[in-house]
């Protein structure tokens, strides 16, 4: 099972991110009307996490993200970890994913996706290897097959990378070489 995969798929808020939305109005930074307001969404990305999905790529792991909400943050992290595909704005994920496979053929048993609410549980039960976050709704946990120690946001993708990496001999230390 866990040589079988190739690509780690995730979920944003509340696996890359603890699901925390903070919410902002400005114009050209400075405050605005109720008339005249634009919305940004701001999100906080553990740097663990980042360090490791850097390292799984290194190793040639694919890691990507399917969320259902688009955000200028997200796909500015994306671009500076180098994570691919990065899927935004998805309403259905299990179709967006099987579009994704059938265009790079890819088989769906060989990813894994992290997620945490119910939206996930559909693509969870299509993947090879389906994980939850320590603070994944009660259902996803009992569907996952890997559940991580550490919550979304704090971790939790970079230990369930780590794990992958070392069940598939790809994991490599600083002091054995890794300068990621």
């Amino acid at each position: 099972m866990w040589t079988a995969i190739q690509t780690v798929l995730l979920d944003v808020d509340g696996v890359l991110t603890d699901g925390s939305l903070a919410l902002g109005a400005h114009r050209n930074g400075q405050a605005c009307s109720e008339d005249s307001v634009i919305e940004e969404v701001y999100k906080v990305f553990h740097a663990h996490d980042g360090a490791m999905i850097k390292r799984a790529i290194a190793a040639g792991i694919a890691v990507g993200v399917v969320s259902g909400r688009s955000s200028a943050a997200l796909e500015h992290r994306c671009q500076a970890l180098g994570m691919s595909p990065c899927l935004m704005d998805v309403g259905d994920k299990v179709a967006a994913v099987q579009a994704l496979c059938l265009e790079n053929q890819w088989d769906i048993k060989s990813l894994a996706y992290i997620g945490d609410d119910l939206p996930d549980m559909g693509l969870m039960r299509h993947v090879g290897l389906p994980v939850a976050v320590a603070d994944a709704r009660r259902p996803l946990r009992r569907a996952a097959r890997f559940v991580c120690r550490e919550a979304g946001g704090r971790g939790a993708v970079a230990e369930f990378l780590e794990y992958l990496m070392r069940k598939q001999g790809k994991f490599i230390t600083y002091q054995e070489g890794f300068h990621g």
